[in-house]
């Protein structure tokens, strides 16, 4: 039975503060709550190769939201970059399914003009924990 809410998925709390959409729609975010057992994304699988590596490094530093349950995802997608960068000419629709993969995890144009860093949020993760006050 349909209850008439449109199908598109709904967003985490911390992605909709980082990218403004809670501050634009509060009422929407105001009783959602995040997950108390999200961890971080952590490192990446030891079955990847250098290339993906870096694609896991370079996703985790410029997607702040991203967090242990976006592991497999994230997983594929790195895959896919590799795999794109490797081949002379990739098939268009390799390229559709790493644009697909980049949308799941927030990281398309659409969702850049969105984003809304704090100065806090914009440092690098690690200086949180490595830095001395």
């Amino acid at each position: 039975m349909s209850t008439g809410k449109s199908g598109r998925p709904r967003q985490p709390k911390l992605k909709a503060e980082i990218t403004g959409a809670a501050a634009k729609d509060p009422g929407r975010y105001k009783d959602r709550k995040p997950s108390k057992k999200v961890r971080p994304v952590g490192q990446p699988y030891k079955s990847m190769s250098e290339a993906e590596c870096k694609a896991w490094a370079d996703f985790v530093e410029t997607l702040p939201w991203l967090n242990s349950s976006h592991r497999k995802v994230l997983r594929l997608t790195c895959k896919l970059e590799s795999d794109l960068y490797s081949r002379d000419e990739p098939p268009v629709a390799m390229y559709n399914a790493y644009a697909t993969r980049l949308g799941q995890l927030g990281a398309t144009p659409t969702d850049e003009g969105r984003i809304n860093l704090t100065e806090e949020d914009a440092e690098a993760p690690a200086d949180r924990f490595f830095t001395t006050h």
